[in-house]
């Protein structure tokens, strides 16, 4: 897979190809979501990177809005899980005194899977 730098162009061979080496495996199911949420939050704020993408099931989506959309917002995401195979791009920001919080406004449905739906 190879991820483009400029968004909405298609990556050329020069560019950067995906790097999995962050990828820790399987999680165990006793595991806590809101520590890999903490640990993937680390690990995208500690980079350089402009953006992230994210790959992962509709539950931990879902936990992950709920957790760091603000406290007032009523977003459909912060309580209803989105369909199979959808893709939602956002914005997340870590502030200095270390709150991270979704922007409820940048919140964009780019694909519903007709064929996958939850």
């Amino acid at each position: 897979l190879t991820i483009s730098t400029t968004p909405g162009v298609v990556a050329s061979a020069d560019e950067a190809v995906f790097d999995s080496s962050k990828n820790a495996g399987q999680k165990t199911f006793s595991g806590d979501v809101h520590v890999r949420i903490d640990e993937m939050n680390q690990q995208i704020f500690g980079d350089a990177a402009p953006a992230a993408i994210l790959v992962g099931h509709s539950m931990w989506f879902l936990t992950y809005f709920a957790r760091y959309l603000p406290q007032s917002s009523v977003h459909p995401s912060k309580s209803h899980k989105m369909g199979n195979c959808d893709v939602v791009r956002f914005s997340v920001t870590q502030h200095a005194n270390g709150q991270i919080v979704i922007d409820e406004a940048s919140i964009q449905s780019l694909f519903q899977c007709p064929a996958c739906a939850s």
